[in-house]
């Protein structure tokens, strides 16, 4: 993956494109040598496409693409976003950006979404180019984290370079993660940062919930062949990857989590690395800064990145028991793979009492006791809906799960406060989730509130059959 190599690049080409030559009159175009680099980020691109730019603090931004798209204005969105993404990302590697320019082009014909050769970014058009009149916000707010995942790479992955594919997690996952800190700081208006959750964490629960999921890091023995390293381009790699930095980056905070970072990217600069050095820089901001944690940076991270997976975590808030287990969308298969850690996890658990966060918990072990957890039942929370106010994105959320940990006294609570609503969009979440009950003959009974529409009006019966349905 890193070669060490700096490259000098000159070109001859005939009189039919940018760079000109032909049989008598010879033009020769020879580019400055390049910074010490990996052989795979080396790009050059010949072309009639147009561009537009502008220069930041002596830094070249500029943005090419066919002719047409550029005299539509279909590159001004891009040219006006990369500026601040590059500054943000300046101050958070607390590195200056390494190159005297940065140029993006987009391709009409491209078999990647996007790759982040140094200096000269090559996008699909639907990844670059924003049209006023026919693109739409979804097509802006892609735009927007591709590039900054992009810009991200000319740091971490290209300024510093992982040693070979087997830890190619580490690179994707790391700017699938501050990809959206850039398009927020681009556009501080969208509350981007939230997408996350669900772009991926979300996303990558069902694939890595399969027996056939694996770990994040492989063994160099097992990435060697073309094909394998294809492979590894897969939603684990970018979306896990970027779900585990995050959880680290949260149980480190962002500042001890920063700090690292800056200091693993100044060591290594122009050089290559495997991901532990990426943990052991992480340990020395965490000792530096007296942060406490209940293990080493990487016994933690190890037991994410070495096993495939994820836990369940089962909180008993009679007893304050806390219990973890492999989450398996199958619980009768078994992972193709065994772990030297038997499937068991370091997890940080944050929590909130009376909507007051309290001290982070650490599950480090199959089965723990927590007794400030007893007596905070979920059906507490739910039943004093009245006594504090439940953030209108989580109610849906909290009112299933009290539904569904709780019994007959729960299920008929919530059917009071769906017939007292006087709000549309509270009573569809309360009927909602009044299918989320676990038991079979209160899931009966719903269904043939179905029927009678003095209890469910007809325009319900089929959506609430069908949430009914979908927890059979």
């Amino acid at each position: 993956m890193f070669s060490g190599s700096s490259f000098s690049v000159s070109f001859r080409l005939s009189d039919e494109v940018n760079v000109t030559a032909d049989g008598t009159l010879v033009t020769r175009t020879t580019f400055a040598p390049t910074e010490v680099m990996s052989t795979y980020l080396l790009a050059f691109i010949v072309s009639d496409f147009g561009f537009i730019e502008q220069n930041t603090d002596k830094l070249q931004i500029r943005i090419f693409a066919r002719q047409e798209a550029i005299n539509a204005g279909q590159g001004e969105y891009a040219l006006n976003v990369t500026g601040p993404i590059l500054k943000f990302f300046e101050k958070y590697y607390n590195v200056p950006y390494p190159l005297p320019k940065s140029d993006q082009i987009a391709l009409p014909d491209f078999n990647a979404g996007a790759m982040e050769n140094w200096g000269l970014i090559t996008y699909r058009e639907t990844a670059l180019l924003y049209d006023e009149e026919i693109s739409s916000n979804g097509n802006k707010e892609s735009i927007v984290t591709i590039i900054a995942h992009e810009l991200a790479h000319q740091w971490f992955g290209n300024l510093v370079t992982l040693r070979w594919w087997n830890d190619l997690w580490l690179n994707e996952g790391f700017a699938s993660y501050v990809e959206y800190l850039g398009a927020d700081d681009a556009e501080p208006d969208w509350n981007v940062k939230d997408l996350i959750v669900l772009n991926d964490v979300h996303r990558v629960f069902a694939i890595d919930a399969l027996a056939s999921s694996h770990p994040l890091s492989f063994k160099e023995e097992e990435i060697q062949r073309p094909e394998q390293i294809n492979e590894v381009f897969d939603t684990i790699s970018y979306s896990k990857g970027a779900s585990v930095l995050r959880m680290l980056s949260d149980f480190l905070t962002e500042t001890v989590f920063t700090q690292g970072l800056q200091t693993y990217l100044d060591y290594f600069k122009f050089s290559n690395t495997v991901y532990t050095d990426l943990w052991h820089h992480l340990q020395l901001a965490v000792n530096g800064t007296g942060t406490s944690l209940p293990k080493s940076v990487q016994e933690i991270m190890d037991r994410w990145v070495l096993q495939m997976g994820f836990p369940v975590v089962t909180i008993n808030t009679t007893t304050g028991q806390i219990t973890q287990e492999h989450f398996l969308l199958d619980p009768e298969s078994k992972p193709d793979r065994t772990s030297e850690f038997n499937y068991e996890w370091f997890v940080p658990i944050s929590w909130t009492k009376k909507e007051v966060a309290q001290p982070l918990y650490w599950l480090l072990k199959k089965t723990a006791y927590y007794l400030k957890l007893i007596d905070y039942h979920l059906t507490v929370i739910f039943k004093c809906s009245h006594c504090f106010s439940i953030k209108a994105n989580l109610r849906s959320t909290v009112y299933c799960s009290a539904i569904a940990a709780g019994g007959e006294e729960e299920w008929n609570f919530a059917w009071e406060m769906f017939e007292n609503a006087t709000i549309a969009s509270e009573k569809d979440k309360l009927r909602a989730a009044m299918a989320c009950a676990t038991e079979p003959w209160l899931l009966n009974r719903y269904l043939k509130y179905t029927l009678d529409p003095e209890k469910i009006r007809k325009q319900d019966a089929t959506s609430t059959i069908i949430s009914i349905a979908s927890n059979v």
